[in-house]
């Protein structure tokens, strides 16, 4: 095509069929995308007949083109121009396009992301060469576009005008108005996917804790090693997750839900802790009831060391049993008046029996408590957050 053409204002008609998206790397903010151009310009001035030559060869204005993009691959090596008897000349190429897209990483993984892929001429402004759409309704998307793991849509297409640097010498610049299109895609991952991904594995893990207030109270050892398996595989899970995404300053959706399934591991280690304290205080109990002398010295020795501090004598804090209070100056009362060996010890080992059946009580009801409070209270605050996320 002559330079001569390039005086007269040229409206470059494209068709834009988008035709795959791959590689979507949340990383590194960018995404791949497969395109194939119809180009067509009315009174190009070529002689009717068709043409092979160079991608590389430059043609006015097919050349001139240019992409908002990290990189752009020509995918043939060759074009192939068609003129037709009225003056329109047409070719098609194809392209691999890297585009960069800021990701909106805050509800991640229900993230949705808007990014545009632009097309401009970059060298003529709009009072030479215009851009347009072929096709009515802009540019179109191939029916199997992917990536599997995001919904894609076409948004819009629209046409669009920038201004810029047309030229520049020593002593000053001249701007100018450029003709350009731009194709909007929505990109949204469906919650299906989201859901079997990333939160039903976690959600199995933290109800897998619960396991452990079925296990006898004694069995210290089998709690710990199944809240430890379950916080591991959930600190796993959270590894995944965060190598799909970089390093935010802000706290994303899953973070948060990693924080909540912790929180919740987090209680259940609380309780068992709490229950093995009171069942390690009821067998202590048990072994004071049944005369064991090291408990017994032991006892003796701390509560002369807290009446030594305090300068005073502490008596120990009533129990309470069957719902009566029993009091410590009754069993003294009792202990002096008493002139039998068999109802001093009667009295003590009723007294301490009835501390470590309030010890052992106590960490059943705990146990018993926590098989409906956290199932419950997990399921509340999963249905909070996922109203939150979803839904506002």
């Amino acid at each position: 095509m002559d330079d001569s053409n390039k005086g007269e204002k040229k409206n470059l008609q494209i068709g834009m069929t988008i035709e795959s998206i791959s590689d979507f790397n949340l990383k590194q903010s960018n995404f791949k995308a497969s395109i194939s151009l119809l180009m067509v310009v009315e009174k190009s001035g070529r002689p009717p007949g068709s043409v092979i030559v160079k991608y590389d060869q430059y043609l006015y204005p097919f050349s001139d083109l240019q992409f908002t993009g990290n990189k752009v691959q020509p995918k043939d090596a060759y074009r192939l121009i068609i003129s037709a008897s009225d003056g329109t000349a047409s070719t098609r190429s194809n392209y691999e396009l890297e585009i960069h897209c800021p990701f909106n990483l805050k509800h991640y993984p229900f993230d949705s992301h808007y990014c545009p892929i632009d097309i401009y001429a970059g060298k003529h402004p709009s009072r030479q060469l215009s851009l347009s759409w072929y096709y009515s309704d802009g540019a179109r998307l191939n029916a199997s576009i992917g990536p599997v793991s995001m919904h894609t849509s076409l948004v819009s297409s629209e046409s669009c005008n920038f201004e810029g640097l047309y030229a520049v010498t020593e002593l000053n610049t001249a701007s100018a108005r450029f003709s350009c299109l731009r194709v909007r895609l929505h990109f949204h991952r469906p919650f299906h996917a989201s859901f079997f991904r990333y939160f039903l594995p976690t959600i199995i893990l933290v109800a897998l804790t619960w396991i452990i207030f079925y296990i006898e109270r004694q069995r210290l050892q089998s709690r710990i090693t199944i809240l430890a398996f379950s916080s591991l595989l959930t600190f796993f899970c959270a590894m995944l997750w965060n190598n799909e995404v970089p390093s935010t300053a802000y706290l994303t959706a899953a973070d948060v839900w990693v924080f909540l399934c912790n929180t919740f591991i987090l209680l259940s280690l609380l309780e068992v802790i709490a229950v093995h304290i009171l069942m390690k205080m009821s067998h202590k109990q048990l072994l004071l009831a049944n005369k064991n002398e090291s408990v017994r010295a032991e006892s003796r020795y701390r509560r002369e060391k807290q009446a030594v501090k305090r300068g005073r004598s502490i008596s120990p804090r009533p129990p309470i049993a069957n719902g009566r209070i029993f009091e410590m100056k009754h069993l003294d009362q009792d202990l002096l008046g008493s002139t039998s060996t068999s109802n001093y010890d009667t009295l003590i080992n009723d007294y301490f029996h009835r501390w470590s059946d309030y010890y052992s009580v106590t960490a059943a009801r705990v146990d018993l408590s926590a098989r409906i409070i956290l199932p419950l209270a997990y399921g509340i605050v999963v249905s909070l957050y996922f109203s939150f996320y979803l839904f506002l």
